[in-house]
């Protein structure tokens, strides 16, 4: 979890290790036989690294300040908070950790 802070991983709540699978494989909660077994279709599922491109999920906005038919940089689920308020112009979140990441907004705030 030291190598990926940006995960937030570890910490004082955090686990001693962390493990992911290969694309295509899911871990099973047997305690005899075959642990590990292969994925016959995707599902959605909690507990992998949110960088592997197989957790990515898709990030559709419309506005004045989203510029039309661009296509944005890769963005996080903690960055959702971080867009959604500097387009309402409100502070985010105490905790929030995310950003916007360039690119994603215009510059300059709408017109009232």
């Amino acid at each position: 979890p030291e190598t990926h802070p940006e995960l937030g991983l570890g910490g004082p709540a955090g686990a001693d290790i962390y493990f992911d699978l290969l694309p295509g494989y899911a871990a099973t909660d047997r305690v005899t036989g075959e642990v590990i077994t292969p994925k016959h279709a995707a599902h959605g599922e909690h507990g992998f690294l949110p960088t592997r491109d197989d957790m990515l999920a898709g990030f559709i906005a419309r506005g004045p300040r989203f510029a039309r038919g661009k296509v944005a940089p890769r963005i996080r689920a903690i960055d959702v908070a971080s867009i959604v308020s500097e387009v309402l112009g409100i502070q985010p979140p105490a905790d929030n950790r995310g950003v916007v990441p360039e690119g994603v907004l215009v510059s300059g705030r709408p017109a009232k």
